[in-house]
């Protein structure tokens, strides 16, 4: 036997993604806030290695309804350039 992933790993990322996309286009409709890029999921962005001057809570943000999760999970809206401009190039000393 080898190794083997099971699928069921990768359904609820992708159901998130899904859940954010229809809340987005809510939120956009209703005048919640504009478009943008990017929209990523808190966990995700938190995770980025942005550099440390850059203030996350600065960026537009809304909620979503969780799949499977018993809180409502977060989402950022970026742009491309935004996130690039501030990734870490280098690690901190």
């Amino acid at each position: 036997m080898g190794n083997h992933i099971s699928l069921n790993s990768l359904g609820l990322p992708f159901a998130q993604l899904l859940e954010i996309d229809k809340t987005v286009r809510k939120a956009i409709k209703g005048g919640l806030h504009g478009p943008g890029e990017l929209y990523m999921d808190k966990n995700f962005f938190y995770s980025l290695a942005l550099d440390h001057h850059f203030e996350k809570d600065a960026c537009v943000k809304g909620t979503y309804r969780a799949p499977l999760m018993t809180q409502n999970g977060s989402y950022y809206v970026a742009s491309c350039r935004q996130i690039l401009d501030n990734i870490r190039t280098t690690t901190p000393s």
